[in-house]
């Protein structure tokens, strides 16, 4: 016991210091059972990858893997700092999982936090209030060009507003907005699928701007998924190309679609590729409804492409390799993952994250 001018107190009650981490991770799925978690990694993954994965997959790999040696799953490394580990939906894994990276000292997240959770002022001096911090901790980690410039729009209004007026209560469409928003902090996961020759890797390459998945006329080229983290106009994505899926497919190739069947499951987006007469593709049975879902031909400038009956069935169609279609596609794909209405709404950006508004439970 110490005591000194304030009074007394107990060197055992001081918080303990805050261990440094280099990476952090958040489940970006329900605590519930479900067919498939998500886990990300930002930071220095090795460390944390060799501790719980049996094989270490290289910047744009995707791969299954064993979790611990109790589950079979699919790690997507994006680029060399930020990976998404897909194990089956138990509760028990997801635990085993959190018990090792907590061992390992990564800093673990809830998928609801926003600055106040993890310090609040304590982290952004700078800032006048917790609302202020929040956004100050999603610029911090905002993926989009797009979510940055607003994001500093967002901060500057707020630093104008007269002292001393609150901000009116969200209502629920402030908040579902704010969700919608949220996509240009954290990527929207998109998974493209189609069956073998459809135009997947060569549609990857086009958004892309470079060769980043083999591509050419024989069917099954690609075996392996590709994931890429990629821009379209502003608004950052993670991007999946998946094996072309043929349900009878040899033993390497089935492996492959199972790893397909993760990501689609895992997706916020799906994209089935068919090519004129090629059919399009089965995509698993227990695909969520509430994944957003786009149908585009591809090959459109082939002769007879439009009158094709994978044209009638089409959302939009393009052509990866002349270019036709593209500047369509890219802005259907902006607009199911962050409206246009949303990004020009003139109420402020409310943090769907941010513990300011979220009800006290006793």
């Amino acid at each position: 016991m110490t005591c000194g001018p304030d009074g007394c107190r107990d060197p055992s009650d001081d918080p303990a210091p805050r261990r440094k981490v280099s990476c952090a991770s958040t489940w970006t799925t329900m605590a519930v059972p479900g067919a498939v978690s998500v886990l990300q990694l930002v930071g220095d993954i090795e460390p944390v990858l060799r501790t719980i994965a049996d094989r270490m997959p290289e910047p744009g790999d995707v791969m299954r893997v064993r979790f611990l040696g109790i589950d079979t799953g699919v790690i997507a490394r994006v680029h060399s700092r930020f990976a998404l580990l897909m194990p089956h939906g138990g509760l028990r894994i997801r635990e085993r999982m959190e018990q090792a990276m907590l061992a390992s000292g990564v800093m673990y997240a809830e998928p609801s936090f926003g600055a106040v959770a993890l310090g609040g002022l304590d982290l952004y001096p700078e800032a006048d209030d917790d609302e202020e911090a929040d956004l100050l901790e999603a610029l911090a980690r905002a993926v989009s060009p797009l979510g940055t410039s607003m994001l500093l729009r967002a901060v500057s209004a707020l630093s104008s507003r007269p002292p001393g007026v609150p901000r009116p209560m969200p209502t629920a469409d402030d908040l579902a907005r704010g969700e919608r928003l949220w996509r240009l902090v954290e990527p929207a996961r998109l998974a493209i699928i189609g069956r073998p020759n459809s135009g997947k890797s060569t549609l990857l390459n086009r958004v892309s701007g470079k060769d980043l998945a083999l591509s050419g006329p024989e069917p099954g080229l690609t075996r392996d998924a590709v994931a890429a983290r990629i821009e379209l106009e502003g608004i950052t994505v993670d991007w999946f190309d998946t094996p072309g899926l043929r349900r009878n497919a040899d033993p390497i190739e089935a492996e492959a679609i199972e790893i397909a069947d993760t990501l689609i499951r895992s997706a916020d987006l799906v994209v089935s590729l068919a090519e004129p007469g090629g059919g399009w593709p089965e995509a698993p049975a227990s695909l969520d409804p509430a994944i957003g879902h786009l149908r585009v031909l591809t090959k459109c400038d082939l002769p007879g492409a439009s009158q094709s009956q994978e044209a009638r069935g089409a959302d939009l169609e393009l052509s990866a390799r002349s270019g036709k279609g593209m500047p369509e596609f890219v802005s259907r794909l902006r607009e199911m993952i962050v409206p246009q209405a949303d990004l020009d709404h003139p109420d402020p950006w409310v943090m769907p994250r941010n513990t300011a508004f979220r009800p006290t439970i006793d």
